[in-house]
């Protein structure tokens, strides 16, 4: 890091000149565009080859000869077929649309996962022919999804030799978060007077006298870019001969001629170009930092453009690249040809600069975008909002959000009438749900509102009706959904489209689960799912048959969840759902965790966190190591437990997700717990109840402060434990949450047997093994840890037959779970290692025994 022309650029070009053996790819960030992707956009045009100067069948060929023989050299056969899976990805990142290809078939939001693994398999099918290193210039202007795609890019590739070289200004720049990698920030300071001496004789080939050397520190301030092209300016125009400063008119004439700052400074320079090439410059500059030769010729005379690219490139200004397009040496020097230029000239260049792009646009590539962009500054805000609308649209189809929102939001202020705001408001509106900028997702939808109450468009109504809906549903107001919903339904049925009819039923459904009637809620997901089935509509098929399969599992209905995942799995097949596949196969894998079948669980929580690895979701991956951790806590296996939850918090806490890291600190804690490390588990309860500070779960909550009570309990530090049960107890009561409150139960009934109240312990006791035995185990955290809560506090009160009775209980249910576990070291780790298994069934043969 370091501030602009301190040699970030020069430090990285020598870097790589030290080493032939590996490769260098270069994605270059650019402060003009908006573009999704576009340093891997950049990096990815010049390795597969494309050019605008080609046709998209040229570049096409280009880019399956190339993509072809990569394919044919990688070592890894998988990691092949996962390449070739992604072919058409990678395509569309170079603007070339593979008909019937996987991009085709995708969803915008999948679309995203897909481009971000496309791009991590071909980075590692590089790296096993040759390391690599990918360096990310002018980092501080790098796009929201480039940075998500960084951060993610080196989790789970220790295997693969290859580093990431960011560049960047510090100011404006958050460092990346990089979990799985060890990194180095080299910090670049100005020069001394040494270093400006040596720099001085390079340039001139001549010792530099201590005057001049004194005139480039106070002039240039140690910035060697700055410190250059004082050089330049001096050597251009006689200012220095043989390292000496030329005074003619004294030191006051020479402070004159000197430009006061490196912009005006660069302006002079350009100043001094003949009048062609500085036109030229001028229109070069405002197509951006990095300019296409074939819109360049568009707006310049063939004869001029030739001599003054050659000119330009001689005088330091650019240099070409490989692929039609050529790129300014330096940043400041591009914005001082921009800035430059008066308004009203600027504004000719821009419109200019917009007949190019139109004259060198083809139906694959429309660049609306940048013509967006150009009729924006030209001041043409109609054709500008027309053009910002529909790179909008194309954005929002590849899951560009960020992109997206920014090409609707400047669409929007360019524009006045309800009609031409329409669909500008349609389409941020979604892209807001997607963000989850609920506030402006909101003030959207109040115009989209009104919008619709003045047309007679019933097709319109619904869409924003099932878009209330939507939006009620994630914000929590769950009577307003439903109202939403009824209405859309009512709508839907009315113009005759069972598609819409089907997503207003699913909202609806959704509302009422979340509202604590998922009986009510089954009818109409069965609905939806109906009306999916007669529009054809597989992804709301999919989706409907996921919840209902939800819904099942939460009212242990094991075998009706298992047959919906069932038919659900080869709906999100068929569309290349990975997260909604990883999602059905941890369902399955909490169905076999509930009903005992701990090493089938296992497999399936094995699978989903290395479909999750293998699709780059790093927030999947968090919640399956969750899963997998608490599977292995079941097992008695807690060092191995804590371990995988250690990497769970880690990824967490990179995401920012706060109920995920609350989680994995409760189980960590549990895990010490239970081996008996009190001290240590009370430290981590803590933590999580300090993370829940910021949450609004109180059923989370009541699980942490239940886990933290038995171990204050445990403690002896029984004040403290009382006032956190019943707090626990209080949310418990809150949430409706009956069956998980009779843990809470079992932990006041113990803290009453520490304080030597044990006749309400006894009664509470009974109280929880009667539940326990008319409604069963289902629900309860830890039943048989309940249990022998319950047993130790019947014996101690001499309530033997009772106690014996819960014993008896336990042991079977401990058995039946037992006997499901194939593995006979396995099992006996089960029976042994988890404390109160091993207490139960010590007891139970003592008891048999005798």
């Amino acid at each position: 890091t370091g501030a602009a022309g301190i040699g970030k650029t020069h430090l990285v070009a020598q870097l790589r000149t030290e080493e032939s053996r590996i490769a260098w790819f270069d994605g270059p960030c650019d402060e003009t565009s908006a573009q999704a992707y576009r340093p891997f956009r950049i990096w990815l045009q010049q390795y597969f080859r494309q050019a605008s100067i080609k046709g998209v069948d040229e570049n096409t060929a280009v880019f399956h000869a190339r993509f072809d023989d990569l394919v044919k050299a990688i070592p890894d056969p998988e990691l092949a077929d996962e390449l070739t899976r992604l072919r058409s990805m990678l395509a569309a990142l170079v603007d070339l649309i593979l008909p019937d290809s996987l991009y085709s078939r995708l969803r915008p939001e999948q679309r995203s996962e897909n481009f971000q693994q496309a791009i991590k398999v071909l980075l590692k099918a590089e790296s096993l022919l040759q390391p690599l290193v990918l360096h990310i210039e002018d980092a501080h202007w790098i796009d929201a999804d480039s940075r998500a795609l960084l951060e993610n890019l080196l989790l789970h590739v220790s295997d693969y030799p290859f580093a990431l070289v960011l560049t960047a200004r510090p100011d404006g720049f958050e460092p990346l978060i990089l979990l799985d990698a060890p990194q180095t920030t080299v910090r670049m300071t100005a020069f001394d007077a040494t270093a400006v001496r040596q720099l001085a004789a390079h340039h001139l080939g001549s010792t530099p006298s201590d005057a001049l050397v004194s005139l480039l520190l106070e002039r240039g301030q140690g910035n060697p870019f700055y410190t250059a092209q004082l050089l330049h300016y001096l050597r251009e125009n006689g200012l220095v001969a043989k390292g000496e400063l030329v005074r003619a008119g004294g030191q006051a004439a020479l402070d004159a001629l000197l430009p006061v700052d490196v912009h005006n400074l660069l302006v002079a320079r350009l100043g001094q170009l003949d009048t062609d090439v500085r036109d030229v410059v001028a229109q070069a500059a405002v197509l951006g930092h990095e300019f296409e030769l074939p819109v360049l010729r568009e707006m310049v005379d063939e004869t001029a453009l030739e001599q003054s690219l050659a000119a330009g490139t001689s005088a330091g200004i650019w240099q070409p690249l490989s692929t039609g397009r050529y790129l300014f040496n330096h940043a400041l020097l591009r914005d001082a040809a921009y800035t430059t230029q008066f308004a009203p000239h600027r504004e000719d260049l821009h419109r200019k600069a917009a007949r190019a792009v139109t004259a060198v646009a083809t139906p694959d590539q429309p660049h609306y975008a940048t013509l967006a962009h150009h009729h924006d500054e030209a001041g043409e805000p109609r054709k500008a909002s027309a053009n910002y609308l529909k790179a909008g649209d194309e954005a929002r189809e590849n899951y560009f959000i960020h992109e997206a929102h920014r090409y609707y939001s400047r669409g929007l202020e360019l524009v006045e009438t309800g009609k031409r705001r329409l669909p500008l408001l349609l389409g941020r509106e979604a892209v807001n749900h997607w963000l989850g900028n609920r506030d402006e997702q909101r003030s959207d939808l109040l115009k989209l509102i009104e919008l619709a109450a003045a047309s007679s468009d019933r097709q319109l109504q619904a869409d924003v009706g099932l878009r209330q809906a939507t939006f009620a549903l994630v914000t929590g107001e769950y009577a307003q959904a439903i109202q939403h919903a009824q209405r859309t339904t009512s709508l839907a049925v009315a113009i005759g489209d069972r598609a819409l009819e089907a997503r207003a039923m699913h909202r609806w459904g959704r509302a009422l689960w979340q509202q604590g009637k998922p009986k009510a809620a089954v009818p109409l997901l069965k609905r939806a799912l109906r009306l999916a089935e007669m529009a054809d509509d597989a992804i709301e098929q999919a989706q409907s048959l996921y919840d209902l399969s939800i819904l099942a599992y939460f009212e242990d209905d094991y075998e009706t969840a298992r047959r919906h995942l069932q038919q659900a799995i080869p709906l999100f097949e068929a569309q290349d759902d990975k997260r909604n596949l990883i999602r059905c196969i941890n369902l399955l894998g909490l169905i076999d965790n509930a009903e005992g079948n701990y090493e089938a669980a296992l497999d399936y929580y094995q699978q989903t966190v290395d479909l999750c690895r293998a699709v780059n979701w790093p927030y999947g991956e968090a919640h399956m190591l969750a899963h997998l951790g608490n599977g292995c806590f079941e097992l008695g296996e807690y060092g191995r437990s804590r371990q995988i939850h250690e990497q769970a918090l880690a990824i967490s806490r990179s995401l920012g997700d706060r109920e995920s890291e609350a989680l994995s600190l409760d189980t960590i804690g549990m895990t010490y717990q239970f081996e008996g490390d009190l001290r240590t588990a009370k430290t981590t309860f803590e933590a999580a109840l300090n993370v829940h500070q910021s949450l609004d779960n109180p059923n989370l909550r009541a699980f942490v402060l239940t886990h933290l009570g038995i171990v204050l309990t445990n403690l002896e530090l029984i004040e403290q434990a009382g006032m956190y049960l019943y707090d626990a107890m209080s949310l418990r009561s809150s949430t409706g949450a009956d069956r998980t409150g009779i843990d809470t139960e079992a932990a006041l009934a113990w803290l009453d047997l520490a304080r030597g109240d044990t006749a309400f312990a006894a009664e509470r006791a009974l109280e929880i093994m009667q539940r326990m035995e008319e409604n069963g185990p289902s629900g309860v955290e830890l039943p048989l840890h309940v249990y022998w809560q319950c047993i130790s506090i019947l014996r101690t009160v001499n309530m033997i037959s009772e106690a014996e009775s819960a014993l008896k209980s336990a042991y079977m249910l401990l058995q039946t779970r037992a006997q499901r576990i194939q593995d006979d070291a396995l099992r006996q780790r089960y029976l042994t290692h988890v404390p109160y298994h091993q207490q139960i069934v010590a007891t139970y043969q003592a008891i048999i025994s005798t």
